[in-house]
C-alpha cells in the first residue's frame, strides 16, 4: 500500500516550550553553588590525604605500635577519643594493612592451630589490639608489639614535614611493598632449604637481617606445604634453642 502523503504538523499541533526568568539560576545561587564548590575543593585534602600527618601527629612514636599492628592484621578498638581521631588511626591503618596480599587462612591451617602448642597459637589466632586514650594521660596502645622495621619506618615518618602528604603516603605504600618482597624471599629460602641445608642456613640468616622476622614467620605457614612447614619447624627449634631475638 503507498504511504499517505506527509503533510507538514499544524501551528495548532506544535507547542513550544518556554522557560520562565524564574527557572534560571539567578546570581545569588550561582554564587552559592560556587562558593559551596570552592569549600568542598578546600576541605579535600583535608579529609582524603591530611588524615596521615594528623595520626601521625597524634601518636608520636607510638605510631611504631600501629604500623606492627597493620602488618600483623590485627583488629583495632579505639577509645576515649573523638570519631575523628578515630577515623583517622582507622584509614592509617587501612592504608599500611596487608590484608589484600595475605592468603585467608584456610581450614586445615586452622585445624593444625588446634594441634599446636601454646607458644605456636599467637600465630594463627586474631590478634585485638586496644588503643585508649584517657584526658591527662595520654595514649597507650595496650599490645606494644613492635620489630625494627616497623620502629625504624616510625622515626622516618615523624621526621618527614607534615605538609608533604605525597612523601608519607610513598613512605608508606614503600613500607608495605618492601615487607611483601621480603616475605616472597623469605618463601624461596624455604623452598629451596628442602633439599639444600646451605638454603636453610640462608633462611636463618634473612631472619635476622630482615628486621621482621617475627612476622615473616607468621606469614609463611598461611600456605606452606608440608615440607616447608618441616622446615619452618626446624628453624623455629633452633631459634628457641639458642633463644634468638628476630626482633
Amino acid at each position: 500500500p503507498l504511504l499517505p502523503p506527509f503533510s507538514h504538523p499544524s501551528r495548532s499541533d506544535t507547542t513550544v516550550s518556554v522557560i520562565s526568568p524564574d527557572q534560571l539560576l539567578d546570581q545569588k545561587e550561582l554564587s552559592q553553588l560556587s562558593t559551596g564548590i570552592r569549600n568542598y575543593l578546600e576541605q579535600w585534602p583535608y579529609n582524603v590525604l591530611e588524615y596521615l600527618p594528623r595520626t601521625i601527629q597524634v601518636l608520636g612514636t607510638s605510631v611504631q605500635y600501629l604500623l606492627y599492628s597493620a602488618l600483623l592484621n590485627a583488629s583495632l578498638r579505639i577509645s576515649g577519643t573523638t570519631p575523628q581521631i578515630e577515623e583517622d588511626i582507622r584509614r592509617f591503618y587501612t592504608c599500611c594493612s596487608l590484608s589484600q596480599f595475605l592468603e585467608p587462612l584456610q581450614p586445615e591451617k586452622m585445624a593444625a592451630a588446634d594441634s599446636s602448642d601454646d607458644s605456636d597459637l599467637w600465630q594463627f589466632q586474631p590478634v585485638v589490639v586496644d588503643i585508649v586514650f584517657e584526658p591527662g594521660h595520654g595514649m597507650t596502645f595496650d599490645k606494644k608489639y613492635v620489630c625494627k622495621y616497623c620502629a625504624s619506618m616510625a622515626e622516618t615518618l615523624i621526621a618527614v614535614n607534615s605538609t608533604d602528604v605525597t612523601k608519607i603516603r610513598e613512605l608508606l605504600d614503600s613500607f608495605k611493598l618492601k615487607f611483601v618482597r621480603n616475605l616472597n624471599t623469605f618463601k624461596r629460602y624455604l623452598k629451596k632449604a628442602e633439599i639444600d641445608h646451605y638454603a636453610l642456613y640462608r633462611s636463618l640468616s634473612f631472619l635476622k637481617v630482615c628486621n621482621c622476622g617475627d612476622l615473616l614467620l607468621r606469614y609463611v605457614k598461611l600456605d606452606a606445604g608440608t615440607e616447608t612447614l618441616r622446615v619452618i619447624a626446624a628453624l623455629e627449634t633452633f631459634i628457641r634453642d639458642v633463644n634468638l631475638k628476630l626482633q
